[in-house]
């Protein structure tokens, strides 16, 4: 059942995977999560840039791909929401280059999408927000709930909204179904092979997707990321690819996918374990992430529920 607010269409409650209530401030957390993810790779990248204000946060990659080019975290109040979307609507057309709005659930004022929309920035995207507790998600007798995963394991506690601690290695970490082997991303060829996978899911290829992790491939590739890279091999090829972010107490899960040509084979749903279980080692209780329709039966089928709303809002051209 869902409602409607504002515009917008969403949940009625919260659902409870396992009968359990959502973590106290999750919402937040996933909207945290999500903003560092859009952001981390630009700061301290050359010709790339993070501006940050109390109410705003905008990411500039420098390509030409609304993908790596971010605006989101939005916390305007009803009284300055119109004039700051005016201001940021020309800030970003002054680039020439294509932006999308991300709004969470915890953007503010309460009618954002609307006011968005009726400034020529109307919602291209609804996905549900989901979440999962990790300690159930990987699903009973699985082989996952024994492996350790090469450079997943922190030196220490992990603190919300802290860095991660960790070596990242390269190595076949988890033999999947149909010879699917899944590497957790550790040198630049593994990075390469990640990104053309995340580009042949665009349409057009997403060739910006594939220079923008070149460029970003040393923060990649440090110990302290808080990003773990997974990517999944089908007789030597790159087939399907998985990120696990780790920001603000929770694991946010994004860039989940598998080549068309090698789909309905159970290697979307090998390598989310694979995430999640990473997550696991990586010490988070608790998984988010934005569902595409197709990936919504594979999640819910992993265990996560759905607890609002993400949008994407697309800038004209």
């Amino acid at each position: 059942m869902r409602e409607v607010e504002d515009g917008r269409s969403r949940p009625a409650r919260p659902e409870r995977p396992g009968g359990l209530n959502p973590p106290a401030g999750l919402a937040l957390r996933m909207d945290q999560n999500l903003a560092e993810h859009s952001t981390h790779l630009h700061r301290g990248t050359p010709g790339m840039a993070v501006r940050e204000t109390a109410d705003l946060l905008i990411a500039d990659s420098g390509l030409d791909d609304d993908s790596v080019n971010f605006v989101g975290a939005a916390r305007f109040t009803a009284a300055t929401a119109a004039a700051r979307i005016a201001e940021t609507i020309a800030e970003v057309e002054a680039t020439g280059r294509p932006f999308a709005w991300r709004v969470g659930p915890t953007s503010t004022p309460a009618g954002l999408r609307v006011l968005l929309a009726d400034a020529g920035l109307p919602a291209t995207e609804t996905e549900p927000a989901m979440w999962a507790p990790l300690r159930d998600t990987a699903g009973p007798g699985t082989v996952l709930a024994d492996t350790v995963f090469p450079g997943a394991v922190p030196r220490g506690p992990v603190l919300p909204g802290t860095v991660l601690p960790g070596a990242v290695l390269p190595g076949t970490v988890l033999p999947g179904p149909g010879g699917l082997d899944i590497r957790l991303v550790g040198s630049a060829a593994e990075l390469r092979d990640w990104s053309w996978v995340l580009a042949a899911g665009s349409d057009p290829l997403g060739l910006a997707l594939v220079e923008f992790f070149a460029r970003t491939a040393s923060r990649v590739l440090t110990p302290d990321c808080p990003a773990r890279l997974l990517v999944g091999y089908s007789g030597g090829r790159p087939v399907c690819t998985a990120e696990v972010m780790l920001y603000a107490g929770v694991a946010g899960l994004y860039n989940i996918s598998t080549l068309m040509s090698h789909q309905r084979r159970g290697f979307g749903t090998a390598i989310t374990k694979a995430a999640l279980q990473v997550a696991r080692q990586l010490g988070a209780d608790t998984a988010v992430l934005q569902s595409s329709e197709q990936g919504e039966p594979l999640y819910r089928r992993l265990g996560f529920a759905a607890f609002g709303e993400v949008t994407e809002h697309p800038f004209p051209r």
